[in-house]
């Protein structure tokens, strides 16, 4: 015999008390990306770059007697990308638990025809 906890509202309910969850759980993960700075440098540390959580340059160093005109662009860019990539892998490890409940939301959601 199916439980009460089974029925197609309690088991909404449910998934609508989980979504809530994540909710909070979102905003957690970007209140803790806006507080973390990443940086990366080139150019053998003549050019820091330093990146917000939410991936916004903070800062950018530059050791102009060390880098070359020429060179200056792509060092930069390289130092920028570096820590956006750093950023964004501390995003997708953070997030990665979140994905796997709203996929098994998304489930229970679909099993129920919503």
């Amino acid at each position: 015999m199916a439980s009460v906890y089974d029925s197609p509202p309690s088991r909404l309910l449910q998934a609508l008390s989980g979504m809530q969850r994540l909710q909070v759980e979102l905003r957690s993960v970007q209140h803790q990306m806006s507080c973390r700075e990443f940086v990366a440098t080139s150019a053998g540390g003549a050019v820091v770059a330093r990146v917000n959580g939410l991936i916004g340059l903070t800062d950018l160093r530059i050791n102009r007697a060390a880098v070359s005109d020429a060179a200056l662009s792509q060092e930069i860019l390289s130092a920028i990308r570096k820590a956006s990539t750093a950023a964004t892998a501390a995003h997708s490890e953070l997030l990665a638990p979140i994905h796997r409940e709203l996929a098994e939301l998304q489930r229970t959601a679909l099993s129920l025809g919503v």
